[in-house]
């Protein structure tokens, strides 16, 4: 049930611009060759922009969780599938192909 869970297009655009800030920082401290991990620097991005976000008054702890909880659903209905499927594909050719009910029924009717 997706109902309340909907994102506007603030939310959206929101999220993408998130995600290319931490791609740049990334890319970045890659290219400086500083001895930092991506998962810091992206927890890092996360954190100041979730600081950023409490200062302003319209932020409340409801919309940290509308977009926690609609970003769980779109995870488990989009990206699990064929996360499952691709895993499987990345077997060798025999056991993929004896197993293939096994993996489709997972990737498919497992994450329904």
């Amino acid at each position: 049930d997706l109902a309340g869970l909907s994102l506007d297009a603030t939310d959206i655009l929101l999220l993408v611009a998130l995600l290319a800030v931490s791609l740049v920082v990334n890319n970045f401290v890659q290219k400086q060759g500083v001895p930092i991990p991506e998962a810091i620097s992206t927890i890092s991005v996360g954190i100041l922009a979730g600081g950023i976000a409490a200062c302003f008054p319209q932020v409340d702890r409801h919309t940290f969780q509308k977009l926690e909880d609609a970003s769980a659903k779109q995870f488990m209905l989009v990206f699990i599938a064929p996360i499952i499927f691709a895993e499987g594909y990345g077997m060798k050719s025999q056991q993929f192909f004896d197993n293939i009910t096994r993996i489709l029924m997972h990737a498919f009717a497992g994450t329904a």
